[in-house]
């Protein structure tokens, strides 16, 4: 089959795309919307907040950048090349610091797991 040939889906963003995407455009880097923020809003479960924030970057490339700033965390609209460089930075650190923590938990031995259990659920008649 030539490319020519092939049928493509057109995409559609659902209702909650837009909403989500009505209230992320308004915001910039330094005043970001929270998930959370967004979930009340809508009156709709983060998680799916968190998904269609995702598809918006995935599927329908729209530049939205995230905060992961412990002070004001969210999501914001990238309106320049620079500002999209660094949410992108910004994006690999995070998930660096996420693959090393799963590498570190990977490893651990069954005697470090339990050991920890030990020490912080100490088990009845075991207390010292």
């Amino acid at each position: 089959m030539t490319q020519g040939n092939r049928k493509t889906a057109k995409l559609e963003l659902s209702e909650l795309h837009k909403s989500c995407l009505r209230m992320i455009a308004r915001r910039d880097s330094g005043n970001p919307v929270s998930y959370k923020d967004i979930a009340v809003a809508l009156n709709v479960n983060d998680r799916k907040i968190r998904q269609a924030v995702e598809d918006l970057v995935m599927i329908f490339r729209l530049p939205i950048g995230s905060s992961y700033s412990s002070r004001r965390p969210g999501y914001f609209w990238l309106k320049t090349r620079e500002e999209a460089r660094k949410a992108s930075g910004t994006l690999i650190r995070h998930g660096v610091k996420i693959i090393r923590r799963g590498q570190i938990l990977g490893k651990l031995s069954e005697e470090e797991v339990q050991g920890q259990l030990r020490i912080e659920f100490p088990v009845s008649g075991q207390e010292r």
